[in-house]
This record gives C-alpha cells, structure tokens and sequence, in this order.
C-alpha cells in the first residue's frame, strides 16, 4: 500500500465535494473565475489536508513586456481574483502553457523527439530569447505575490516543454518561485499509454530535476496530467478516446507509483488529473467524473494520501554565527529575525556560491542609516519579501542580515551565487569610513574560512549582467587610490599565506620521506651484499 499523490483538476465545480470527503486527495487545482466561495470552503472543510492550486484564464498571455505584463497580470487580474480564497487556496498560478519557437524539426505541442539535431543556431537564439523574458515575467510575477503573502507555481509549461536546453534561462524564475509547476500528458496508438516515450512525456521532471542544480529544486506540482492524444496529432482527445474508467485507472496508477518513488528524491507535492467537471465540449472525452471518479477514489482510499508538508527550512549555521561572534565580539549583531520581512527568498546549496560581492547601500543612505530601514525599502519599494543583502557593514558593526543559504537579489540574475556585504552609505563620492573598510576586510576573510575555499571579492558593478548595471560599491572603490583593493589585496595576500605556508609543510614530508628512501635503499644493500 502507497499513499496516493493524485488529485482533481476541477474545471468546473459540480458534485466533487462528496468525492472530496471521501478520496482526501493530496492536491487539487481549480480555475478560479468558475468556481464560487462557497463551493471552496465546502470543498476544504470535505479535504481539510488537501493543498490547492488556483489560476485564473486571461484573454491574452502577452510577455513583449515582461515586467510590465507581469504588473498589470498580477496586479488587475490575478491578486484581486484571488484575494477572496485567501486561506483557502494555498499557491497560484500564472500564464498557462507558454509556447517558444520551435528550434528543432517535427515538434508536435512543444514535445520533439529526443533523437533529432538542433538545425538552426538562429532559431535556438530566438527560444532563448523567448525564455528569458517568460522567467523575468514568472519572477516578477512571484515577487509581488510574496510581497503580498501569497505563494507561486511558476512555469507549468507544456507536455513535453521547453527543451531541456531552454532550463537555464529559466533559473531566475526557480529561484523568486515557491513551487515549479509542469504539465505532463501522453498518448500512442495503444496502451500503455502513459509510458509511451517514458521520461520524455510522462515522468519527464526526472530530466528536469536531474539537470537542475540543487538549490533550484524546487517542490514541484504536475499542474495538469492525463492521457491527451494532442502529443502524438490526435488534438484534444482525452482518456475516454483511448479506454475505458479501469484501464486509465491502470495508467494512472503507474503514474503515481513513480511520483511516489522520486519523492524519496524530490520534494514533489502531487499531479492534478485533467479534469473533474467541464463546461467546453473540447474537455468531454478527458473529464473523470461518474465510474472513472468513483473507482479514483477507491483507489484513493486504499492508498490514502499524506497531507504535503512544507521542508523544513535549513536552520541558520551556527558554525558561521560562532565565527563571526568570534572574530567581531560586540562589533557582531545576528538581526535577520529582526529585521521588516513579510516572506522568504529560496533556499540555494552553498556550493553554488562563485562572488563575495561588495555594495553599498547607496543613494539617500549614510553610515547612519538604520538597518530596518534598508530592509523596509527592500520589501516595500522592490517588492520583495526581505532584504536584497546578507550583510551590512557600519564604521562600528556588522551585521548578519539575510541567511548565507537564501538566494538574495541585490545583484541581478546572479542571486544564487553571491553573497551580498553591502557597505552601509552612499560611496560615489566619498570613500567609506577606514574602521568601515577594515571590518569588511575582516568578514571577507571569516568567510573564506567558514566556506573552506578561496571566493573571489568583487564588486556589484564589475559582475553585474547585460542591461542591469550597478554603481557598487561606488565610484570612490576604484581608481588609483580605489579602497576596494585594500579588501581584495589583502584577501588575496592571505591565499599567498596560506600556499607558502602548505609549500613549506609539504617540503619538510618531501624532505622526511627522502630520509626513509635512503634508509630503505641501505637496508637493501645490506641484503644483496649477504646473499651475494
């Protein structure tokens, strides 16, 4: 016995709150301008434990303008639709099943036969292009929900989409998003159907998580699942087209045996089947109500599923804490708990980490701005769910101010591999207290221990991606009397320190080791000379 990841995908909202009472299914979808209040408060008070999607259809998908279109989308349509669900629909969606150009010959619905080359480099540019801009409209459109404490399923791209080599445009996306949401439907000329191209089609988030690096990995909800003959040229031709209520019970049970298996991997909360309840005719031959529903909930019961619990976040390292206390004493103040914060940014492994990057806080800010204020303009002004900085840096204190684990985005596109010291006050003018320069010098260094490897210190300006530029940590940090090379020297003066120090230690052992070879060599001597 298992417990079952499945659940509805309610189109329209008829008779499913007895079925509801009965399966408890661990997840559920609807679509929210066709359902009412109180069929969804009925509908959590019959599965209290069920964690719920909710999306809404928009007349158009426009990304010409990604953070613009993310604005008014967000803003005008979803959050007031949503609003009146709060508390009970746990996680929303955005555009649904965005298309890009097809970079590779007979893509069918986005789904292109792993065999085939890519053809056209220009072609493959322009699906970049397209990606890029759906990711920054998806992390805009989780950043004003986290601002207004809601969470996000972004993506839920079609069966068989995007092409894995499309991902890594996508990561700015992952990482502002609470779950990844994925569409996966299959379908052949005859059974099984589900596993028909398995891990191309159905079962294709193994591709995807095993390509993602491990800090992107987010929980993830199949949005819409099922048997659709839309994958192999048969459109809009849903289960009943191919079997009947037990057969597709069968596919569907294969199915969700195998998210059951890779949720010992991944955080995966649950499939949603397309559909329970319809309005459109398209939808007739997919709808699972009558026998199909009554057997999904036997099954159902006799896998009873496990209320989705959120992980737990990785607590803050004391090990940093204690070096840090260390090394600054009462110059060191851990206030990530204290400072404005209305959500979390995404978990990241710290291996990821490539820059410590050097800011400042810049216009309007001195040494004597209060910390809570940097992270009261963060929240409210940028809309995002905390402070962009893992530290902030004063002439007498530094403090932690954002976990070393968070992705934070104070340098664009880059929020997975920096960690962000941001001096406190504006340095284009004037150069930073030297007690300022010094601390920094110092964290840089405590930091370098805690991560056990040499990490480059640069500032903002110097990493900053295409059309995102910065003038961190201010034009006073460079140039011939530039202190930023006060930090980075002296960084690099250790590593110099530490090599000499390993050479040495290392010519002693060598040293050592050609007393014992002479020895050995002696003692051989000895035993040639005896047996002649």
């Amino acid at each position: 016995m298992g417990h079952s990841m499945l659940g509805p995908h309610v189109n329209w909202p008829r008779d499913q709150i007895a079925w509801l009472a009965r399966a408890r299914p661990r997840v559920g979808k609807v679509l929210l301008q066709d359902i009412d209040l109180a069929w969804m408060r009925a509908a959590r008070a019959a599965s209290p434990d069920t964690f719920w999607v909710g999306r809404i259809v928009p007349p158009a998908q426009p990304l010409d303008s990604p953070v613009a279109n993310a604005q008014d989308f967000t803003q005008r349509r979803l959050l007031p639709a949503a609003e009146p669900y709060r508390g009970l629909i746990d996680a929303l969606e955005g555009y649904n099943e965005v298309g890009f150009t097809n970079f590779r010959p007979g893509a069918t619905r986005g789904f292109v036969r792993p065999s085939i080359a890519v053809i056209s480099a220009d072609l493959f540019q322009q699906a970049r292009q397209e990606m890029q801009r759906y990711a920054l409209f998806e992390r805009t459109r989780a950043e004003l929900l986290a601002a207004q404490g809601w969470k996000s399923v972004v993506g839920n791209f079609s069966a068989g989409s995007p092409e894995l080599e499309l991902w890594p445009d996508f990561y700015p996306a992952l990482e502002a998003g609470d779950y990844l949401g994925l569409h996966e439907y299959s379908a052949s000329n005859q059974p099984p159907y589900l596993a028909y191209l398995e891990t191309w089609l159905c079962r294709r988030y193994r591709r995807v998580y095993e390509s993602l690096p491990a800090h992107l990995r987010i929980p993830l909800i199949i949005t819409e699942c099922g048997i659709d003959g839309g994958v192999i040229g048969d459109a809009q031709q849903g289960w009943r087209r191919y079997t009947n209520a037990a057969g597709y019970l069968a596919e569907l049970r294969w199915y969700d045996e195998g998210l059951q298996t890779d949720s010992a991997r991944w955080p995966i909360v649950g499939a949603t089947i397309f559909c329970y309840g319809h309005l459109d005719a398209n939808w007739d031959t997919f709808d699972i109500g009558g026998e199909m529903a009554n057997m999904l909930a036997d099954y159902m019961q006799a896998n009873p599923p496990e209320k989705w619990e959120e992980p737990v976040p990785t607590p803050p390292d004391s090990t940093l804490v204690e070096m840090l206390n260390a090394e600054f004493g009462a110059e060191f103040d851990d206030v990530r708990q204290q400072l404005v914060h209305v959500g979390e940014f995404p978990k990241r492994d710290l291996t990821a980490i490539n820059y410590l990057v050097l800011d400042h806080t810049g216009v309007g800010t001195t040494a004597a701005t209060w910390s809570n204020t940097i992270a009261r303009l963060h929240v409210e002004n940028n809309g995002w769910p905390a402070i962009g900085y893992h530290f902030l840096v004063y002439p007498h204190k530094v403090r932690y101010a954002g976990s070393l684990d968070t992705a934070r985005p104070a340098v664009w596109g880059r929020d997975a591999e920096t960690v962000i010291i941001a001096l406190v006050g504006n340095f284009n003018d004037t150069a930073p207290a030297a007690a300022t320069i010094h601390l920094t010098r110092r964290l840089t260094q405590v930091l370098g221990r805690y991560l056990a490897r040499t990490v480059p210190v640069v500032g903002h300006r110097e990493i900053a991606l295409p059309g995102h530029a910065s003038d961190g940590p201010g034009d006073t940090a460079y140039g011939e009397n530039g202190w930023i090379k006060q930090i980075q020297q002296t960084a690099q003066g250790d590593d110099v320190a530490q090599l000499k120090a390993r050479i040495a230690e290392l010519e002693v052992q060598l040293a050592a080791a050609n007393t014992e070879l002479e020895a050995l060599r002696a003692k051989i001597a000895q035993i040639r000379a005896i047996v002649g």
